[in-house]
């Protein structure tokens, strides 16, 4: 019993700093624990629900260990996947309260009929957001003419701490009923591309299908 116990201790070397660094197969260990070597962990709780277990171990190219917190990891996937949100109402008017969150922005219809955007978090400086702009209008029959489309490039609005909202759609040819707008934009330094639709099509009765889409890449 003896030797297994000794032997036991000997498949592996130990090390103990004068800084209090434990090392495991390293003679110099740089943290407090330094294994160099697999780790297994037997038994683990799902903690998916507890808001207390807020932290995602990472580790670099050197076998450091870390953490990110929840949010972290969420803030950094969103650069990464395709967001797809859509609203669609009939009613006599827009309605300034539906809000269509996507990523970094949100949209809206105003009244009068005018596509907005805001950011979903206030900025702490003032900014400027850029964006391309494909209209088609036809704002007395039921369907987009050809002669009545237009192109807008290299377009910009500011964003400032207040974070109000501001009108995307206003230029010589206004946004009315039977409306396409198609927007391109970009947020400073992200890398992801907004393609935004705002469609107003007469529904009868008095009534216009309003409809939002986002799609976030």
């Amino acid at each position: 019993m003896l030797y297994k116990k000794i032997s036991g201790l000997l498949i592996f070397s130990l090390c103990i700093t004068a800084n209090a660094q434990v090392g495991i197969n390293t003679t110099t260990p740089t943290r407090t624990l330094d294994v160099n070597g697999d780790l297994r962990v037997r038994l683990l709780e799902d903690k998916a629900a507890d808001p207390l277990y807020d932290k995602v171990l990472v580790k670099d190219a050197n076998g450091n260990i870390d953490y990110w917190t929840r949010q972290d990891v969420m803030d950094a996937m969103e650069t990464l996947y395709v967001v797809n949100k859509k609203f669609t109402a009939s009613k006599t008017g827009p309605d300034p309260t539906t809000i269509v969150p996507c990523g970094k922005f949100e949209f809206r219809y105003n009244t009068p009929v005018m596509p907005q955007l805001r950011l979903v978090t206030a900025p702490t400086a003032n900014l400027t957001v850029y964006y391309n702009r494909i209209r088609k209008k036809d704002g007395t029959t039921s369907s987009f003419d050809a002669t009545n489309r237009s192109f807008k490039s290299n377009q910009s609005v500011n964003l400032t701490t207040a974070n109000a909202w501001v009108d995307i759609g206003s230029d010589a040819v206004a946004f009315n009923n039977n409306t396409l707008d198609e927007y391109y934009i970009s947020y400073p330094g992200d890398n992801n591309i907004y393609r935004v639709s705002f469609v107003t099509r007469n529904a009868g009765g008095g009534n216009v299908n309003y409809t939002m889409v986002c799609e976030k890449f």
